[in-house]
Protein backbone atom coordinates (compact mmCIF):
# COMPACT_ATOMS: atom_id res chain seq x y z
CA UNK A 1 0.00 0.00 0.00
CA UNK A 2 1.45 3.30 -1.00
CA UNK A 3 1.95 5.85 1.79
CA UNK A 4 1.03 9.24 2.68
CA UNK A 5 4.22 11.12 1.97
CA UNK A 6 4.84 9.24 -0.77
CA UNK A 7 1.18 10.13 -2.50
CA UNK A 8 2.97 13.94 -1.44
CA UNK A 9 6.51 13.44 -3.03
CA UNK A 10 6.23 15.85 -6.40
CA UNK A 11 5.07 18.47 -4.01
CA UNK A 12 7.54 18.11 -1.25
CA UNK A 13 10.50 20.74 -0.79
CA UNK A 14 13.43 18.29 0.34
CA UNK A 15 16.62 19.64 2.23
CA UNK A 16 20.00 17.38 2.31
CA UNK A 17 21.35 16.99 5.26
CA UNK A 18 24.69 19.54 4.24
CA UNK A 19 22.38 22.13 3.18
CA UNK A 20 20.49 22.68 5.97
CA UNK A 21 23.89 22.36 7.93
CA UNK A 22 25.16 25.32 5.45
CA UNK A 23 21.50 27.50 6.19
CA UNK A 24 22.37 27.08 9.79
CA UNK A 25 25.38 28.27 9.33
CA UNK A 26 24.23 31.48 7.19
CA UNK A 27 21.88 32.41 9.76
CA UNK A 28 24.30 32.01 12.40
CA UNK A 29 26.40 34.34 10.09
CA UNK A 30 23.38 37.11 9.53
CA UNK A 31 22.52 36.98 13.34
CA UNK A 32 26.04 37.81 14.56
CA UNK A 33 26.45 40.37 12.34
CA UNK A 34 23.29 41.54 13.24
CA UNK A 35 21.84 41.63 9.89
CA UNK A 36 18.99 39.42 10.60
CA UNK A 37 17.20 38.57 13.77
CA UNK A 38 16.38 34.92 13.39
CA UNK A 39 14.17 34.40 16.67
CA UNK A 40 15.33 31.18 17.73
CA UNK A 41 19.10 31.87 16.84
CA UNK A 42 20.14 30.78 20.14
CA UNK A 43 18.32 27.31 19.50
CA UNK A 44 20.06 27.35 16.19
CA UNK A 45 23.41 27.90 17.19
CA UNK A 46 23.52 25.31 19.72
CA UNK A 47 22.21 22.18 17.49
CA UNK A 48 24.93 23.24 15.00
CA UNK A 49 27.18 22.94 17.31
CA UNK A 50 25.64 19.39 18.33
CA UNK A 51 25.95 18.12 14.99
CA UNK A 52 29.91 19.15 14.72
CA UNK A 53 30.35 17.36 17.92
CA UNK A 54 28.49 14.38 16.97
CA UNK A 55 29.94 14.00 13.87
CA UNK A 56 33.48 14.51 15.41
CA UNK A 57 33.06 11.74 18.58
CA UNK A 58 30.81 9.39 16.90
CA UNK A 59 31.55 5.68 16.00
CA UNK A 60 28.65 3.84 14.79
CA UNK A 61 28.51 -0.07 16.19
CA UNK A 62 30.11 -3.34 14.48
CA UNK A 63 25.95 -4.59 14.86
CA UNK A 64 24.81 -1.81 13.31
CA UNK A 65 27.15 -0.91 10.77
CA UNK A 66 26.69 -4.89 9.70
CA UNK A 67 22.94 -4.21 9.06
CA UNK A 68 23.21 -1.42 7.45
CA UNK A 69 25.74 -3.07 5.14
CA UNK A 70 23.38 -5.84 4.27
CA UNK A 71 20.75 -3.39 3.47
CA UNK A 72 19.73 -3.76 -0.47
CA UNK A 73 16.25 -2.31 -0.64
CA UNK A 74 16.39 1.58 -2.18
CA UNK A 75 14.94 3.52 0.71
CA UNK A 76 14.20 7.08 1.10
CA UNK A 77 14.20 8.27 4.74
CA UNK A 78 11.42 11.27 5.03
CA UNK A 79 12.66 13.20 8.29
CA UNK A 80 10.08 16.03 9.55
CA UNK A 81 12.51 18.54 11.27
CA UNK A 82 13.46 21.92 12.08
CA UNK A 83 16.75 23.56 12.44
CA UNK A 84 16.37 24.79 16.22
CA UNK A 85 14.56 21.62 17.43
CA UNK A 86 16.67 20.41 20.68
CA UNK A 87 15.69 16.65 19.60
CA UNK A 88 16.52 17.05 16.25
CA UNK A 89 19.92 18.44 16.71
CA UNK A 90 20.46 15.61 19.21
CA UNK A 91 19.22 13.03 16.40
CA UNK A 92 19.64 13.82 13.01
CA UNK A 93 24.09 13.37 12.85
CA UNK A 94 23.29 9.83 13.62
CA UNK A 95 20.64 9.16 11.48
CA UNK A 96 23.12 11.02 8.86
CA UNK A 97 26.25 8.91 9.80
CA UNK A 98 23.97 5.30 9.46
CA UNK A 99 22.83 6.94 5.42
CA UNK A 100 26.54 7.37 4.66
CA UNK A 101 27.17 3.59 5.49
CA UNK A 102 24.84 2.76 2.43
CA UNK A 103 23.65 4.13 -0.78
CA UNK A 104 20.06 2.43 -0.63
CA UNK A 105 19.17 5.10 2.04
CA UNK A 106 18.43 8.53 1.22
CA UNK A 107 17.82 11.38 3.93
CA UNK A 108 14.86 13.61 2.46
CA UNK A 109 14.71 16.04 5.17
CA UNK A 110 11.57 18.30 5.26
CA UNK A 111 10.55 21.13 7.55
CA UNK A 112 7.76 20.91 9.58
CA UNK A 113 6.42 24.10 9.37
CA UNK A 114 6.30 23.67 5.64
CA UNK A 115 4.58 20.78 5.43
CA UNK A 116 1.71 20.86 8.40
CA UNK A 117 -0.36 18.53 5.89
CA UNK A 118 2.16 15.86 6.22
CA UNK A 119 3.03 16.61 9.72
CA UNK A 120 -0.51 16.01 11.11
CA UNK A 121 -1.02 12.89 9.28
CA UNK A 122 2.15 11.56 11.47
CA UNK A 123 1.65 13.12 14.48
CA UNK A 124 2.61 11.53 17.78
CA UNK A 125 -0.21 11.21 20.60
CA UNK A 126 -1.69 14.19 18.91
CA UNK A 127 1.43 16.03 18.69
CA UNK A 128 3.54 17.18 15.81
CA UNK A 129 6.95 15.89 17.44
CA UNK A 130 9.87 16.30 15.65
CA UNK A 131 12.01 14.56 14.36
CA UNK A 132 10.16 12.07 12.63
CA UNK A 133 11.24 9.69 10.14
CA UNK A 134 9.11 7.79 7.73
CA UNK A 135 11.33 5.40 5.52
CA UNK A 136 9.49 4.80 2.24
CA UNK A 137 10.98 1.72 -0.64
CA UNK A 138 11.15 2.57 -4.12
CA UNK A 139 7.01 1.60 -4.75
CA UNK A 140 6.25 4.23 -2.10
CA UNK A 141 5.59 1.43 0.61
CA UNK A 142 5.91 2.31 4.19
CA UNK A 143 8.96 0.70 5.17
CA UNK A 144 9.06 1.96 9.03
CA UNK A 145 8.50 5.07 11.10
CA UNK A 146 10.39 6.77 13.97
CA UNK A 147 10.76 9.41 16.35
CA UNK A 148 10.45 11.65 17.72
CA UNK A 149 12.82 10.18 20.33
CA UNK A 150 14.06 6.97 21.68
CA UNK A 151 11.89 5.47 24.16
CA UNK A 152 14.15 5.51 27.39
CA UNK A 153 14.60 9.26 26.37
CA UNK A 154 10.61 10.06 25.94
CA UNK A 155 10.12 7.52 29.33
CA UNK A 156 12.88 10.10 31.11
CA UNK A 157 11.31 13.28 29.51
CA UNK A 158 7.56 12.01 30.75
CA UNK A 159 9.17 11.01 34.22
CA UNK A 160 10.43 14.99 34.52
CA UNK A 161 7.41 16.85 34.13
CA UNK A 162 5.29 14.24 36.20
CA UNK A 163 7.93 15.12 38.94
CA UNK A 164 7.18 18.38 38.58
CA UNK A 165 10.02 20.20 36.29
CA UNK A 166 8.91 22.55 33.80
CA UNK A 167 8.66 21.45 30.42
CA UNK A 168 12.22 23.77 29.61
CA UNK A 169 13.82 22.58 32.60
CA UNK A 170 12.65 18.27 32.08
CA UNK A 171 14.13 19.54 28.92
CA UNK A 172 17.51 20.43 30.35
CA UNK A 173 17.46 16.99 31.95
CA UNK A 174 16.94 14.97 28.45
CA UNK A 175 19.73 16.91 26.56
CA UNK A 176 21.93 16.16 29.72
CA UNK A 177 20.79 12.23 28.76
CA UNK A 178 21.30 12.36 25.61
CA UNK A 179 25.35 13.58 26.66
CA UNK A 180 25.66 10.43 28.14
CA UNK A 181 24.09 7.85 26.06
CA UNK A 182 25.93 8.98 23.20
CA UNK A 183 23.23 7.34 20.53
CA UNK A 184 23.14 4.12 22.27
CA UNK A 185 19.56 4.00 22.61
CA UNK A 186 19.07 5.10 18.83
CA UNK A 187 20.98 2.52 17.55
CA UNK A 188 19.83 -0.23 19.41
CA UNK A 189 16.09 0.74 18.47
CA UNK A 190 17.42 0.86 14.96
CA UNK A 191 19.20 -2.07 15.28
CA UNK A 192 15.30 -3.99 16.48
CA UNK A 193 13.69 -1.85 12.87
CA UNK A 194 16.48 -3.52 10.64
CA UNK A 195 15.36 -6.83 12.06
CA UNK A 196 12.05 -6.48 11.75
CA UNK A 197 12.36 -6.05 7.71
CA UNK A 198 14.60 -8.53 7.26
Amino acid sequence: MTSFIHTKVKDLKIYQYSVLLKMMQQKIEESTKGNVDHPKIDKIRLNYQRYLRIHKTYQISKALRNMIDNISVPQDWYILTEDWCGDSGQILPYLEKFSRINPHIRLKLLSREENRDIMDYYVTDGKRSIPKVIAVNENGEELFRWGPRPAEAQRIFDQHLQGGLSKPQAMEQLHGWYAKNRGKAIESEFVEIFQRLK
